[in-house]
């Protein structure tokens, strides 16, 4: 499988960026995770994007992570 290239972006309260950085992953799920994880504790939100695609628009990094599967 290969790996695409994404951009991560800290957004402030206003939806302003403070940080982005670009990270590889194997897939749109792979890098909200990963976004999830990196976020800075003051980032109000963050979006995902990959290429001029956006993967995440702007929410709260806590809402990025996927969700658990369902057990049996």
């Amino acid at each position: 499988m290969s790996m695409a290239h994404y951009r991560i972006y800290e957004l402030d309260p206003a939806d302003q960026i403070m940080d982005g950085y670009s990270v590889m992953c194997r897939s749109d799920t792979a890098a909200l995770a990963m976004a999830s994880n990196c976020a800075e504790n003051r980032a109000a939100a963050v979006e995902v994007w990959e290429s001029e695609r956006q993967v995440a628009p702007p929410r709260p990094r806590d809402a990025l992570a996927p969700a658990p599967a369902p057990v049996d």
